[in-house]
């Protein structure tokens, strides 16, 4: 994979601008870390490869459900428990007032294991805090804290990694490569700040004339409204989708027939989960993910930083994707995809996670902390 490739690969929406690829590659040949940006899609094993290009990332332990997949000849069903909760989490959203910002503080990574079963896990964590404007006449903000080096998952890995001889650097295996991992220190991490200002955000749109796309989708596509849909930017797909949601609800989140389910309901949670969704349209995604069959409730757990709630399940050949509720407001509080059938992993081992430490609608202006 080429270095352009490495840069947009983790992007979540719009390509970088060209000083941001210039200081990716910069930072990959003086072996910098640096913060990855997450992608619009359920983090599958596959990405550890290009993450350990960019920065390490981390993961916790967690227990494998049972539930949540089929076997050969059965049809996933839906869970009516599942189903409640998800309609429950529709509800409250609908009820819920937007704000100025929608606003997201979040702990994102992926875990490595060092010398199979017998050996430990790595992790480190990079932080992120979004503010993602309703308005185009309001800049967007995004500060990163990338991880300073790799560190021992639990206590009982921190005693493996001592038993071991305490290494600094170690061989993982990720994405079908053999990786090098440091726990060396690389030095105190900073926020970095990322700002897309109105202007630019005005640029972008005056790319994506919607007169423009139409005219090129009714002359080169079967189906032209879907065409015309893709090829804006997706602070105008989110302006649609929430002056009607239901009419734009397949185009923004795929056909539920024709998309795997588990990958069907991570688009959904990615999408209400990092972006200014309006509480109409949010609650339809909500209302949408109900319907999935293949979703299982799995009752009270907890996510990587020991916080109780509400889990959800969904299984797929390889992984397991988990999702965790707050029991009170329904907002998401983290997502873990867990090894179900991966090369060199145990069942149970888990490969990515997501906590969200606060997420909700903001009328104060972005800043840290």
């Amino acid at each position: 994979m080429n270095d352009d490739r490495m840069i947009r690969a983790l992007l979540l929406e719009d390509p970088p601008s060209e000083e941001v690829v210039a200081e990716g590659r910069r930072r990959m040949r003086e072996g910098r870390p640096t913060a990855r940006r997450p992608v619009s899609r359920r983090p599958v094993f596959g990405l550890a490869g290009v993450a350990a290009a960019m920065a390490l990332v981390a993961g916790v332990a967690a227990v494998l459900t049972g539930g949540g997949t089929a076997t050969d000849g059965e049809t996933p069903q839906t869970d009516p428990d599942a189903r409640r909760v998800l309609l429950a989490a529709a509800e409250h959203a609908m009820n819920e007032p937007a704000g100025r910002y929608w606003h997201v503080v979040s702990e994102e990574g992926d875990v490595y294991r060092v010398g199979g079963a017998d050996g430990y896990s790595v992790v480190a964590a990079d932080t992120w805090d979004r503010w993602k404007a309703r308005s185009g006449s309001d800049p967007d903000v995004e500060y990163a804290k990338v991880a300073p080096g790799a560190k021992p998952l639990t206590p009982e890995d921190a005693a493996a990694w001592k038993k071991a001889g305490s290494p600094q650097s170690m061989r993982v295996w990720a994405d079908g490569h053999w990786l090098t991992l440091t726990t060396k220190d690389l030095g105190t991490a900073g926020w970095e700040k990322q700002v897309a200002t109105p202007e630019r955000k005005k640029a972008a749109l005056a790319r994506h004339d919607p007169a423009d796309i139409r005219k090129k989708c009714a002359a080169n596509a079967d189906r032209p409204g879907e065409c015309e849909f893709q090829m804006l930017t997706l602070e105008q797909q989110l302006q649609r989708f929430g002056e009607a949601p239901e009419r734009y609800k397949t185009l923004m989140l795929g056909d539920p027939d024709g998309t795997a389910a588990v990958d069907y309901l991570w688009k959904g949670l990615r999408l209400i989960t990092l972006n200014p969704v309006p509480p109409r349209a949010r609650s339809v995604v909500f209302r949408a993910m109900a319907d999935v069959p293949g979703v299982q409730a799995i009752g009270e757990v907890r996510d990587a930083k020991g916080r109780t709630g509400i889990g959800l399940a969904m299984r797929d050949a390889a992984t397991e994707t988990r999702v965790v509720l707050d029991p009170g407001t329904y907002r998401l509080m983290g997502f873990e995809v867990i090894a179900v059938d991966v090369p060199r992993r145990q069942p149970g081992d888990v490969l990515s996670y997501t906590v969200i430490a606060s997420a909700g609608w903001s009328e104060e202006k972005p800043h840290q902390g």
